[in-house]
């Protein structure tokens, strides 16, 4: 194999090899390359996997199991306890057992960082195959113009956005005259919001990090937008606290969340009692737990709205959308999603 080609098999595996198994059988190999493309390979399939539970176009290949029985013929210990099925985070934990040959170091870089992300993202492919469909395009409106109304005119001010994701909504807000910088603890979605953003004249950047950890001095910015970064979030009070660390005094949070009292919740969590190692992870929140929890990070919080009130198909977001902001004003019973804008107090 080439250099070429094994670069190329890092970064796609299927575009090299036909099958886990010719990687196995590739003899120009180590041992450490090998385990390398196929846990990148396990990112590719785990992604599909859960894509397909989410009800997006594709089709099962059972290609995950196979990789995963690829790494154990390596000798590979696999702890499958994951934070979530995706393309950040298949395999959580890869150790080799017995002696391992020299690595090139780049396969002991890839899985440290496999195994120290910590915030569950569907990559690119999915949020593009979402939004092709019709009950994606239609609930990301909805849930788009519910925090849009919450945040406000943006002209002349600084935003974060945290939980970017590809960078759509990110690049909206600059759209707007916002000057706005984009995290997400995925490298592959900033490299796609970078992509997204190429000569654009917008005030925006896009930096991979945490949102437990945010890499901003106190007080930068005016207003944080986060949408849906709590699903898989247990401890969520620390992401708030840094939320409210680099926001002004003054400046506001909106935060939009996965609301508990909703059909699409009671589904999910029925997938969880049925096995789905995504949503037993997952978190759903209600109304007073995202007021609580600003006011526990010394936010003022207003008023939680709702939106998605339709159950989780397409004919029922096409016959229901137009009712959405009026159930919006009435309840937030029944919304799939749960809005909320805080402040934060002015400096004494």
């Amino acid at each position: 194999m080439t250099p070429q080609q094994l670069e190329r098999a890092l970064q796609d595996p299927a575009a090299v090899f036909s099958s886990p198994e010719s990687v196995l059988a590739e003899t120009t190999l180590s041992r450490s390359q090998k385990v390398e493309i196929l846990m990148r390979w396990e990112y590719d399939a785990a992604e599909q996997a859960v894509a397909l539970e989410e009800g997006m176009p594709g089709r099962e290949t059972g290609m995950q199991r196979r990789v995963l029985l690829a790494l154990g013929q390596l000798g590979a210990r696999i702890d499958t306890e994951r934070i979530g099925p995706t393309k950040q985070h298949g395999v959580s934990h890869v150790r080799l057992v017995g002696p391992e040959p020299a690595s090139n170091g780049k396969a002991a870089a890839t899985i440290a960082s496999a195994k120290g992300r910590t915030l569950p993202n569907l990559g690119p492919d999915a949020y593009a195959r979402w939004r092709d469909s019709d009950l994606g395009r239609i609930t990301e409106h909805l849930e788009r113009r519910l925090m849009r109304d919450l945040v406000g005119d943006v002209a002349g001010e600084t935003l974060l956005d945290v939980g970017c994701g590809d960078g759509d909504f990110a690049l909206e807000f600059a759209a707007r005259g916002a000057a706005v910088t984009g995290i997400d603890a995925s490298a592959e979605m900033i490299a796609t919001a970078r992509n997204k953003l190429g000569r654009a004249r917008y005030n925006v950047s896009f930096e991979v990090a945490s949102a437990d950890a945010l890499p901003f001095p106190d007080a930068s910015f005016d207003v944080v937008v986060a949408m849906t970064i709590l699903c898989f979030v247990q401890d969520a009070p620390p992401v708030f606290a840094e939320i409210a660390r680099v926001l002004r005094p003054g400046g506001r949070l909106v935060i939009g969340e996965l609301g508990r009292w909703s059909t699409w919740a009671a589904e999910r969590r029925v997938r969880a009692w049925l096995g789905s190692a995504l949503w037993q992870r997952g978190r759903f929140r209600t109304a007073g737990e995202l007021q609580r929890l600003a006011r526990g990070a010394g936010l003022r919080p207003g008023a939680v709205h709702g939106a998605v009130y339709y159950p989780r198909t397409n004919i029922a977001a096409r016959a229901m959308r137009s009712a959405d902001a009026r159930l919006g004003r009435l309840t937030t019973l029944g919304a799939a999603f749960l809005a909320v804008a805080a402040t934060k107090p002015p400096a004494r």
